[in-house]
Order: structure tokens, then sequence, then C-alpha cells
């Protein structure tokens, strides 16, 4: 177990979290109708980096592709916020918008992380067996 890797993945993960939260109070910000109170942000950065963190390890078994990988994690962080709005009582229709654009908020911090970190994000070196056994 690469523990290195492991905590730039979630260190890495905080960050994207981070720009898309700052993405996201700046669209909320833009209009009077899309306003949210304070109580909104709370533990957002965390509750979707661990989302985010959940969705990666379980997709990367079968995506290879860090590109398609990037928009499966941003899609799970975007249905799990959102289900958790919906659930503290959240107007359906707000909820419903605003996955569609948390979606499109995390997917460019993702894809963009993910590219920068190839050897972050990509397959795991220890756990590819050897091509050829002596024999």
């Amino acid at each position: 177990m690469n523990y290195k890797k492991i905590s730039l993945q979630i260190l890495l993960m905080l960050v994207m979290m981070g720009v898309a939260t700052l993405i996201d109070y700046l669209t909320h910000s833009a209009n009077e109708r899309f306003y949210v109170e304070a109580e909104y942000y709370r533990n957002k950065i965390i509750f979707g980096a661990l989302w985010g963190l959940v969705g990666f390890y379980v997709f990367r078994i079968w995506v290879k592709n860090l590109d398609i990988l990037a928009v499966l994690v941003s899609l799970v962080i975007a249905v799990s916020l959102q289900t958790k709005y919906l659930l503290q009582g959240r107007p359906p229709d707000f909820v419903f918008i605003f996955m569609g654009l948390h979606f499109l908020m995390f997917v460019f911090p993702t894809f963009t992380i993910f590219r920068m970190f190839p050897r972050i994000f990509g397959k795991d070196d220890a756990a590819t067996p050897p091509a050829s056994m002596p024999g």
C-alpha cells in the first residue's frame, strides 16, 4: 500500500473540491434566486472529497481512462451532494437544477487535476502483475 500516493490523492481531491466550491459560491452569488445561506457550504469540501475518493476507488477498478474516470467521479460527487441537500429539505426543483450545475462545476477541476497528476490517479504499478514469469 502506497501511503504517499493515497495521501496525495486525498490532498488533491480536497483541492479539487475547494476549487469547485469557489465556483459554486460564485454561481450562487451571481443571482439572488440562487442565494443560499452559509450553512449550505458547511462541510461541503470534506463531504465532496470523501465521496469523490469513494467514486475514484470504485470506478478505477473498471475504468482506466482518466478522462472518463474524472467524469464519473464528478457525477458521484454531484449526485451525493444533491441527495444530501434533498434529504435536508431543499426544494426538489432547486436540487435537480443544481445537480447538473454541480456536475459541470466539478468536472472542470477534476478533469484538470487528473490530467495534471496522471501518476497519482493513474493505475497502481504495484498492483500490475509482471508481463511474463520466468519458467
